[in-house]
């Protein structure tokens, strides 16, 4: 099991994927739900349609836990908006980056998130900050162990992961051999 501070290079770890509960294949699709909630990528909640991008979105959720030891996103409904708005909500604050509004124009559910400008159509704002991608990795104690190019190369690995617009998301193979994720030395 890996720990804060172990030395992975020199470890032989093993992984078990446990949970199918949400699958589906590639070209059949026999439920409505994908991914838990946590994983949930924008293109799902947007109805937009989806492709293998929302297991690269899951993909980048997931490594963000296992560095931060912290869900990226937890929504929660507010008197004004819904959890899938405060969803979505959460993942421009986290990016820093707003919905395209040609990526927008083609969702099915624009009109209950969105106004015509492509701000949102309830959502304010948090009482709390959001800490965004950066700020998040560089506060986790374990991660300030590590060199800057060990952060750097997380943060741009789960920025190649967690795009809004799914077709600018890294693909498995490219992200595969991610420098972060080889070792190669920058």
């Amino acid at each position: 099991m890996y720990s804060p501070g172990t030395d992975i290079q020199n470890t032989r770890a093993q992984a078990v994927i446990a949970d199918f509960s949400h699958s589906h294949w590639a070209d059949h699709r026999f439920q409505d739900e994908i991914q838990s909630y946590a994983l949930r990528a924008p293109e799902f909640i947007l109805g937009y349609g989806w492709n293998g991008a929302v297991d690269v979105w899951s993909v980048g959720c997931l490594a963000a836990e296992i560095l931060t030891d912290y869900w990226l996103f937890q929504p929660r409904s507010e008197l004004e908006w819904d959890r899938d708005e405060d969803h979505l909500a959460r993942m421009t604050e986290l990016l820093g980056e707003q919905f395209p509004l040609d990526m927008l124009e083609k969702c099915k559910h624009k009109s209950k998130y969105f106004k015509e400008d492509g701000s949102f159509a309830h959502f304010t704002h948090h009482e709390a900050p959001i800490l965004d991608l950066c700020n998040l990795l560089e506060q986790c104690s374990y991660l300030m162990q590590s060199s800057p190019h060990e952060v750097e190369g997380a943060l741009k690995f789960l920025k190649r992961c967690l795009k809004l617009r799914p077709e600018d998301r890294g693909s498995p193979a490219g992200l595969a051999q991610d420098a972060w994720l080889v070792r190669e030395r920058y």
